[in-house]
């Protein structure tokens, strides 16, 4: 067991009667090499949902950092030994999200969940990765933003969930963000950018469960829905998404002063570090540490613009309380055009200074 993929052997400090010990915190896992029998299978009864009963062989498909993917003959199996959280499963048992999604997403159909999703159960569907498509995970956004389902941004609990994540990994940086009215809190969709499957002639995405590092250092049920974008991270799924979206509303969603999808990439990036630790990656380790290194210089840029803001607002303040000086006589015309004269073009070199000051968010 402790040589399997989904097994994290870098972080485990001990495991005994399905608990397994981590330097950052405690998880449920089971194993039982049963499963992979067509017997197991025929004869499980503690599931929810659509359950494959008639199963003659067994063929595992990949075998990965989340646990197993199996084809079960009329359906595909996804099973999880250490569990991260129901976040998949409840996209399906929640007939108001079911309702919105099963038109763009695989739903699992059926499953075994005992503090949390163990085995996920979903039609059987060509596995193979289809290319990442920005304007259906649109439509998905706007399905559930349309439905009710999305909710204001959560700006508190995000902050505090990157300062979970930075702790944990002792990454030695800091970075939080107002965020947008614009940016929607959404349920957990599980995209990956090899999660766009095929399935009855069309692409969908079959939601794949949180990988147990980012679940034992934060498993927040809602999130911003551009981390969605953020994790597939390429310019046509961007542009693709951006298509759809109204035009008056992107800049201030994007921008990387409000957090944008800069501090989603950050977000992403850490989640990212934290897998390749608990899975001993070196390889994948140090060039991450290496992009977050850059968030220092982002950050400094950021407060350029701070500065550049408060100068330009001070400077308008000036210039108005001259203007009340001088109604009421208390200055005098030569100062109130002194004023003016230098007023004006300070606020306005800072307003200039603060948008070519804005980090680039494609």
């Amino acid at each position: 067991m402790e040589k399997r993929p989904w097994w994290p052997a870098a972080i485990v400090r001990s495991h005994a009667q399905g608990t397994l010990s981590t330097m950052w915190g405690s998880a449920d896992y089971w194993w039982d090499e049963e499963f992979l029998s067509a017997q197991w299978w025929n004869n499980f009864s503690d599931s929810w949902g659509e359950w494959p009963t008639e199963v003659e062989t067994v063929i595992v498909l990949e075998e990965d950092q989340r646990g197993f993917l199996l084809d079960l003959g009329t359906h595909v199996a996804r099973v999880c030994p250490i569990p991260s959280g129901e976040h998949i499963s409840r996209l399906s048992r929640s007939p108001p999200l079911r309702s919105v999604l099963e038109q763009h997403m695989l739903l699992a159909v059926g499953g075994w969940s005992v503090d949390g999703d163990r085995i996920l159960i979903f039609p059987h569907h060509d596995i193979s990765s289809q290319p990442c498509d920005g304007g259906l995970l649109y439509d998905i956004h706007h399905g559930l933003r349309s439905a009710g389902l999305s909710a204001p941004n959560m700006e508190r609990s995000w902050n505090d969930r990157l300062k979970n994540i930075e702790g944990g990994l002792k990454t030695n940086t800091l970075w939080r963000a107002p965020h947008s009215k614009h940016m929607l809190a959404a349920v957990r969709l599980g995209v990956e950018r090899t999660n766009f499957v095929t399935y009855q002639g069309r692409t969908v995405i079959r939601g794949e469960p949180i990988s147990i590092a980012e679940y034992l250092l934060d498993d927040s049920d809602r999130l911003p829905h551009l981390r969605d974008l953020a994790i597939i991270e390429s310019a046509n799924t961007l542009r693709q998404w951006l298509d759809k979206e109204e035009k008056n509303k992107v800049r201030n969603l994007f921008k990387t002063s409000t957090g944008g999808l800069a501090i989603l990439r950050y977000d992403v990036t850490l989640c990212r570090l934290a897998e390749a630790t608990a899975f001993g990656l070196e390889a994948m380790v140090g060039p991450l540490r290496e992009h977050l290194s850059t968030v220092d210089r982002v950050q400094a840029r950021l407060g350029l613009m701070r500065t550049c803001r408060m100068v330009s607002l001070s400077t308008a303040a000036v210039i108005v309380f001259a203007l009340m000086l001088w109604n009421i006589a208390e200055i005098s015309t030569a100062d109130r055009n002194l004023t003016l004269l230098i007023g004006f073009p300070v606020m306005l070199l800072m307003r200039i200074l603060e948008w070519r000051l804005e980090p680039d968010w494609r």
